[in-house]
């Protein structure tokens, strides 16, 4: 269905010229659920795109507002580019959200306490507890949400973890992974130096680990709380084929003298081979998460189980695999 934003977002041309559902004004009457996106990564514009793709594989109807913190100045998106297509969350404060994304950031090398704008940070995720039913936090705001409502820490590694990975299922199901079928699928492209660790989870016994690997730690997780549902999601299943050689390159650029290649990516091993998105069904998580957020809202029994299921032996909105 349609995806919503402003016609001059740049992600609105690309994802036209795809022959993706995107449009600028919904019909009169025409229900459109409203989304807020905090985008706290480095290129505003690429996440932009990446994010309305995912989202535009939904069955639903959405509109995209795009959030910022006051005390979060970025140093790779134009001045202009911010004040005319987001808005201070600050100002939206009042409002109820159908749903809400916040992204993540490259700084997961960094204590929370020493990043500028942790303080702001935690004061909206304090605010997004009230302001909708669900949320997806990913990566380092995924980490930033857990160690801020639970106390639970992420681990910084030697290294970064650099690469493509399969995700191994914990033995519980969620609507939200309806078209993943085996670990081979669950693959996730990662980059990051922290991870959190499944036995941290044990200190939020509301939060229940879908998807994790030994290398990356979780990958995908679920917290429910009464009617509230909060999805995190560690890795970046939104990427492009080529972000992570982007990356790679980028990091070449900085004249560093060890770059690792990244791991299960390229064909062959070889960098001159152009790679292939290999994680295209865990990014049909995204429109899973829009399609349960409108099921909820259109049914008082989806309402009381937050990840859209019904019969069995449910925990906390999931069940065994069977």
């Amino acid at each position: 269905m349609t995806i919503f934003i402003d016609k001059d977002l740049p992600a609105f041309d690309i994802l036209k010229s795809e022959g993706r559902n995107i449009g600028i004004n919904p019909i009169h009457n025409q229900k459109v659920y409203e989304i807020g996106i905090l985008n706290l990564m480095p290129n505003k514009a690429d996440t932009e795109t990446h994010l309305i793709r995912a989202l535009s594989d939904a069955d639903v109807e959405a509109r995209i507002t795009w959030l910022s913190l006051d005390s979060h100045v970025t140093k790779n998106t134009s001045p202009e580019h911010m004040a005319k297509f987001y808005q201070s969350w600050k100002t939206q404060a009042n409002r109820r959200f159908d749903g809400l994304i916040s992204t993540g950031a490259s700084i997961d090398h960094l204590p929370f306490e020493d990043v500028t704008y942790w303080s702001e940070l935690k004061e909206y995720l304090d605010w997004s507890d009230e302001a909708t039913l669900d949320e997806v936090s990913i990566c380092w705001s995924a980490m930033g949400r857990m160690n801020h409502n639970h106390g639970i820490e992420k681990e910084v590694l030697e290294k970064k973890i650099f690469g493509v990975y399969d995700q191994s299922h914990t033995g519980i199901k969620s609507k939200l992974m309806q078209n993943f079928s085996n670990a081979g699928e669950a693959r996730a492209p990662v980059g990051r130096i922290a991870r959190v660790n499944p036995s941290e989870i044990s200190k939020a016994p509301n939060i229940k680990v879908l998807l994790q690997s030994d290398i990356t730690g979780v990958s995908l997780a679920v917290e429910n709380k009464g009617n509230k549902q909060i999805v995190y999601i560690f890795d970046h299943p939104e990427y492009e084929a080529h972000t992570l050689d982007a990356e790679y390159n980028r990091d070449l650029g900085k004249g560093e003298l060890e770059v690792a290649i990244p791991e299960n990516y390229y064909p062959n091993n070889d960098p001159s081979q152009p790679p292939k998105a290999t994680w295209l069904q865990y990014r049909s998580l995204y429109s899973n998460w829009l399609n349960a957020v409108a099921a909820r809202q259109e049914s008082p029994q989806e309402q009381t189980v937050p990840t859209g299921l019904s019969g069995g032996n449910l925990v906390a909105g999931l069940h065994p695999l069977r």
